[in-house]
């Protein structure tokens, strides 16, 4: 029975690797590393490759093909669930390199990304078919395997453990959701741009928050090609990002936005004095709540990488932001 069900989880398995799995990272890719759209996709494909691979990885459990471990009983099967979702975190990290990979290749994340569930499957399948198992030398590969799991449920249950601690239950609930729903496009919202008027401040700002990052692409699509058609946009969005009325407005459209290189030269200063200013303004603890505190880092600590690597090819120094970030919210850690 059990050789049964891990085979067909297996069959299953394979086919979301090297069918759906390939569509998302062609398609993101293609997008662009300044597209971060990625996240919930991605969650959609590891899901049911990671709940069926460890589905099979119970049966090999259930059939004795760990038994060359020391762990057994209950202890065994609480350790393969936590290896399937840890070994999951560990595809989704190879995956976003993978899509946006800074100055290093693509092609150096693409091996990890296949071998990590390849490499899962071989050994269940050994495990559950003995005549497989006699044809395939690939016993050597159950300790590095199970290092590899090891470190990736320290580092992964860690690293969640921490955000727990640091950030609270309601705060890894609401990142949760916003990873795995997409944002809509409500038509109420894109009915509203063409009856906006960009020459307001009131309105400009409205534009850039509805290209900005929590609104669907169509709205997001919508909002930008109207702003563009302005012929003093880009003048108007270098005065916002230097001024203190609406920089994060500005910034919040920047990490939202696909640059071309002449915009990358042209708003990479001024968005670095809007960081810098951000940051200059945020108020020191005792003047601020905890919850507070916690929102501003959650942002800073997604949007400020995200808006630093728009601005990778040009030679603006943007060395020493996050840590000038984190000191102004931590001031004593």
């Amino acid at each position: 029975m059990f050789q049964i069900v891990g085979n067909v989880c297996l069959i299953l398995a394979m086919l979301v690797l090297f069918f759906a799995l390939p569509r998302v990272l062609a398609k993101y890719a293609e997008l662009g590393v300044q597209d971060d759209r990625w996240e919930a996709p991605a969650i959609a494909v590891l899901a049911p490759l990671w709940l069926l691979l460890t589905g099979a990885l119970l049966c090999m459990t259930a059939s004795g093909g760990f038994a060359w471990l020391r762990p057994s009983g209950p202890m065994l099967h609480a350790l393969t669930i936590a290896a399937g979702i840890a070994l999951a975190a560990v595809m989704f990290v190879f995956m976003g390199l993978y899509i946006r990979p800074g100055f290093t290749p693509r092609g150096l994340y693409s091996p990890l990304i296949y071998s990590v569930p390849l490499v899962t499957s071989m050994l269940v399948l050994a495990a559950l078919n003995p005549k497989i198992a006699a044809a395939l030398p690939i016993q050597w590969m159950r300790m590095p395997w199970a290092i590899l799991t090891g470190i990736s449920i320290v580092i992964s249950f860690g690293y969640f453990g921490y955000y727990l601690a640091t950030d609270g239950v309601s705060s890894a609930g609401r990142r949760v959701a916003e990873l795995v729903s997409p944002h809509f496009d409500e038509p109420g919202e894109l009915a509203s741009i063409a009856t906006l008027d960009p020459q307001t401040d009131h309105d400009f700002d409205k534009l850039l928050s509805l290209a900005g990052k929590y609104h669907g692409p169509k709205t997001r699509a919508a909002a930008t090609a109207r702003l563009r058609e302005l012929p003093d946009f880009n003048t108007r969005l270098i005065n916002l990002l230097k001024s203190t009325r609406s920089n994060t407005i500005a910034l919040e459209y920047i990490e939202a936005a696909t640059l071309t290189p002449e915009e990358q030269k042209l708003f990479v200063g001024p968005t670095r004095t809007a960081l810098l200013g951000f940051i200059g303004d945020i108020p020191l603890p005792h003047f601020t709540t905890r919850e507070r505190q916690k929102q501003l880092l959650r942002w800073g600590r997604k949007a400020i990488p995200t808006i630093i690597a728009k601005f990778a090819a040009t030679d603006v120094d943007f060395s020493g932001i996050m840590l000038t970030f984190e000191e102004a919210l931590r001031p004593n850690s």
